[in-house]
């Protein structure tokens, strides 16, 4: 039986996540990037990087409608 709410309409996906340690003698900075992709969902890019541009963090964030 399909739910009818419409809170539940929307998936959120949280996936490719991938967290290594950082060191305290570096510094960091946030990258947020939005898209739409082929099937009309919203990508949401979230990476965290050292000042040398090393990936510490990357998430991918999928909602569609």
């Amino acid at each position: 039986m399909k739910n009818s709410n419409k809170l539940f309409d929307k998936k959120i996906e949280l996936k490719n996540c991938q967290i290594s340690g950082g060191l305290a003698n570096l510094s960091y900075q946030n990258i947020n990037t939005t898209y739409t992709n082929n099937q009309g969902c919203t990508v949401t890019v979230s990476k965290v990087v050292t000042d040398n541009k090393q990936l510490v963090e990357e998430c991918f964030f999928t909602n569609c409608p």
